[in-house]
């Protein structure tokens, strides 16, 4: 499957249909290409610097590549019923001749080409007029339910695992496969989705091996997410595309928020837990400058409307991944730049300020209580930590807006289990909460969400 992306004048409808695009399973024809700027009538097709090793069986024996822990890991995914999908996605993009802006206007999506073709190693003055197709090797894991689905099609939540971790790590360690027990009762697909490899970034553990992290306008994630819906038919799993939903953890939160604005409108919902937050399409702020106040618009990959979608927020108050410094467990600028950027998007979906739901949750856990490790500074700030439910009426397009705050949660994926310290995670990012549930949550506000059009 090839999505066209032009880089400066970055026309961004590369296949915002999650299921537009061509190729995968499904063989549909690719539609909503982007206009292309290149004469180039010979695309030069390049493999990318980022991707993923691919796995095609969660069960490490089948590919002679792990050990120990990771071989004991993706042994229980298999038993559980995990499975592991591999593809190649194909993103073609281009540099026109003139650049659309000055220079100053240029933004992140825009620079992304750049940056690409800087790593292959290709010489800025040779980008003009050409035209590239990279190559990505990508991957994720699914789980099915065994019932059938209710109306003939399934309901699909989409994980997004965070910065330099894996698919693995989220449905293993992170959200301890509760979604999956959700999808074998109420009937729909969980999805966890697998970042590109970050350039030069290497773990020795086995169990990272597809680690990964999400990069907002690199135009092959966009690219991506539209191909899980034709991997999925392929295999026998219809989706019902009005019920598309997607959660993503630090920043695979960020990522889910600007994947859902990229893809043109096409999610119902989106749970941001413990978040690196993403600014809404087109919300503007004020700079000073030498020559006085200048507006500026936050545009999202190049889209300066943002569509209507549902989000709920789970934050932390103390959240040791965002302290202000590397030896603080204070989070002040953290808080103060999140609540900003909560209201940009309760101002972009029009949603009201004014809170019609206070919901206190039980603080029935003492988190760290009988806690076996070291009581670093993040464990000893992040214990016996509680939550309260904010909810907002719906905005004239039937979007909703909740935020769960938390005290002084640590950073991580609330659940009510027994968790184990996972390779230091708890001494490094605190006790998460467990007065609740949050895949429960997550899933009670999205199941009755529908795409808004």
């Amino acid at each position: 499957m090839t999505c066209k992306i032009t880089i400066y004048a970055f026309v961004t409808s590369c296949c915002t249909l999650l299921a537009a695009c061509g190729g995968g399973g499904a063989g549909s024809p690719e539609t909503g290409a982007a206009q292309s700027f290149s004469t180039d009538p010979n695309p030069t097709v390049i493999e990318a610097p980022t991707g993923v090793k691919v796995t095609t069986s969660s069960i490490p024996e089948r590919t002679g590549d792990y050990r120990g822990e990771a071989n004991r890991t993706w042994a229980v995914l298999e038993q559980a019923g995990v499975k592991a999908v591999a593809f190649v996605t194909e993103t073609e993009f281009s540099v026109p001749a003139e650049k659309r802006g000055p220079p100053a206007a240029i933004n992140y999506a825009q620079s992304w080409g750049i940056e690409y073709l800087n790593a292959l190693g290709i010489p800025r003055e040779q980008y003009v007029d050409k035209t590239y197709i990279a190559r990505q090797n990508r991957r994720f894991l699914y789980y099915k339910p065994k019932r059938e689905a209710e109306t003939g099609k399934y309901p699909l939540m989409i994980i997004l695992h965070g910065y330099n971790v894996s698919p693995e790590f989220e449905r293993h360690a992170n959200t301890l496969g509760r979604p999956d027990e959700l999808a074998e009762r109420d009937g729909f697909v969980v999805v966890y989705a697998n970042g590109q490899q970050a350039k030069g970034e290497t773990k020795s553990d086995a169990f990272y091996t597809n680690l990964g992290t999400w990069s907002s306008c690199d135009p092959n994630d966009p690219d991506y997410f539209n191909q899980i819906i034709p991997e999925l038919t392929a295999r026998g799993i219809p989706i019902d595309e009005d019920r598309v939903y997607m959660a993503g953890t630090s920043a695979g939160a960020s990522a889910a928020l600007s994947a859902a604005t990229t893809l043109g409108g096409k999610i119902a919902g989106v749970a941001a837990v413990t978040p690196s937050y993403y600014w809404p399409a087109g919300y503007k702020v004020v700079y000073q400058t030498d020559k006085g106040p200048e507006e500026h618009a936050f545009d999202s990959c190049g889209i300066y409307t943002q569509p209507p979608f549902s989000v709920i927020a789970i934050q932390s108050l103390q959240d040791p991944a965002f302290a202000d410094s590397g030896t603080s467990v204070t989070t002040t600028r953290y808080n103060t730049w999140s609540a900003d950027i909560r209201r940009a998007w309760r101002q972009a979906l029009n949603i009201p300020e004014t809170i019609t739901e206070t919901v206190a949750i039980p603080n029935t856990v003492q988190e760290g209580n009988g806690f076996v490790g070291t009581l670093t500074p993040q464990v000893r700030a992040t214990r016996n930590s509680q939550a309260t439910i904010y909810r907002y009426p719906p905005a004239p397009s039937g979007a909703t807006f909740e935020y769960v705050e938390m005290d002084h949660a640590g950073h991580g994926w609330p659940t009510p289990r027994a968790i184990d310290d996972w390779h230091g995670n708890v001494e490094t990012f605190g006790l998460r909460n467990q007065d609740f549930d949050a895949s429960e949550l997550i899933w009670a506000f999205m199941k009755d969400k529908r795409r808004i059009r």
